[in-house]
């Protein structure tokens, strides 16, 4: 490898894909593009000494930024948060200074993500500087301790969570509500509302209490060919409904929405939208059909079929006859839909049976656990199982769309029992929970958006 770093631009919001241009760099005193999506700059920085190393960033019209030194996140834009404008906002917790005491050459990563609101031939820019071994004088890193490629390791991890980041799920923790396609970021949120509009707009498996509907979920293949969930009662609706939808490796989605007990006048209503602040175009067509397209991504229609009404930037779809689907194969009916459902459902269930035998059933359970957890969130490198959807660290979260927590202990075993059907992910999920270790290099209590148990 050659003395630099690696720049890696793409014309979507993701990093996701071919790069359109890669270039090296010799100096991080400012890197400036204009007219991507997104932007990375890795490889490894090499320190000449050991002890503690602090770090300055700028960053300037991003609309989310990350700079991680062996997986230390030592600087961000803190887009994540409320008040991203406040220094205090990150209250001290993040790993900055860090301290290096045996291993020198450390793999580094800087995720730019633009801001897609400004003009194209406005630039995004960056800068850092390191001071070393406590030192107060900040100065430029050398171009003798950058080098253009990351450790192979560390390049086979890139590769394997860059892999798993992608298809349909239940990727948002925050609501199981919102079916998320990766790697455009693109989210159909499906609803449940009486008929005076009282709505049941997100939810998760823990909340059954209170003024929150009840959840009971089924089967969450780990290959993601096939989930299937409840939802409904909750203070203000009484309907109940199943949700099940089966993907293909073509990203190809099927979704059959079956009332279960529901009063005259309830329907779905769905909204449209991309996470995490990525940019792209969602369009009612008709009350039908509408259109996602990510920057940089395809264009992809959704077809619905059922009695349906345009209500402002929502489509009520009625309850009233029965099941509905929704999916991105026009011809779909409710009964294509329940075949294509069933087969999914069956072509997993003959893969537990044949691979666990007689304790097929243990197997959905352990997959089904650990799946119902899974959540991506672009503060962490790769696909990961939290404890819960219903924790969350990232305090003041600027939307719910970056609430997440690591625990180690938990999580740990949450690598276990997803990697039971689902090696990749399980490993993804191990790699963030060893890599949000603190600045002092133990595995914390807890990591979140940069924040941690020091």
């Amino acid at each position: 490898a050659d003395n630099g770093l690696t720049v890696s631009m793409y014309e979507n919001g993701a990093l996701s894909g071919t790069p359109s241009k890669t270039y090296t760099i010799t100096s991080l005193d400012k890197v400036s593009e204009s007219g991507v999506g997104s932007i990375s700059i890795t490889g490894t920085l090499t320190f000449p000494i050991l002890g503690w190393h602090n770090f300055t960033c700028e960053f300037a019209q991003t609309s989310l930024a990350m700079v991680w030194v062996d997986g230390h996140m030592v600087c961000t834009d803190a887009k994540h948060y409320q008040d991203w404008r406040d220094p205090k906002q990150l209250r001290g917790e993040i790993d900055n200074p860090i301290m290096v005491r045996e291993k020198k050459d450390l793999a580094f990563r800087v995720h730019l993500y633009r801001n897609s609101s400004i003009p194209a031939s406005t630039a995004t820019t960056f800068s850092m500087k390191w001071s070393l071994n406590g030192s107060s004088s900040i100065t430029s890193i050398p171009l003798s301790a950058m080098t253009t490629e990351m450790s192979p390791s560390e390049q086979e991890r890139e590769a394997l969570q860059k892999e798993v980041q992608r298809g349909w799920g239940n990727w948002n923790q925050h609501s199981i509500l919102d079916i998320v396609k990766l790697p455009d970021s693109a989210v159909l949120t499906t609803m449940l509302c009486n008929k005076n509009d009282d709505c049941i707009t997100d939810t998760r498996i823990e909340l059954d209490r209170g003024n929150d509907c009840y959840v009971r979920v089924g089967m969450y293949a780990g290959d993601q060919s096939y989930t299937q969930f409840y939802f409904g009662q909750s203070k203000t609706v009484s309907g109940n409904v199943s949700v099940e939808y089966t993907s293909t490796e073509t990203n190809d989605l099927t979704m059959l929405i079956t009332p279960q007990t529901v009063e005259q006048g309830h329907k779905i209503r769905i909204a449209g939208r991309f996470a995490w602040w990525r940019s792209g175009e969602y369009t009612i067509v008709s009350g039908n059909e509408v259109t996602f397209q990510g920057t940089g991504f395809d264009k992809f229609t959704m077809y619905i079929q059922g009695n349906t009404t345009i209500n402002g930037n929502f489509i009520d779809i009625s309850l009233d006859n029965g099941p509905i689907t929704i999916s991105t194969l026009k011809s779909t009916t409710v009964q294509s839909a329940r075949s294509d459902l069933t087969a999914a459902h069956e072509t997993r269930m003959n893969y537990l049976r044949t691979t666990f035998k007689d304790r097929a059933e243990v197997a959905l359970a352990i997959e089904a656990s650990a799946m119902w957890n899974l959540v991506y969130v672009p503060l962490e490198n790769g696909p990961l199982f939290p404890v819960s959807r219903s924790w969350n660290f990232v305090h003041d979260a600027a939307t719910t769309d970056f609430d997440y927590v690591i625990f180690d202990w938990d999580n740990l075993f949450a690598s276990l029992l997803g990697a039971l059907t689902n090696k990749k992910l399980g490993y993804s999920n191990f790699i963030q929970v060893m890599k949000s270790k603190t600045a002092d290099g133990f595995v914390p209590n807890f990591a979140a958006g940069g924040m941690k148990s020091q």
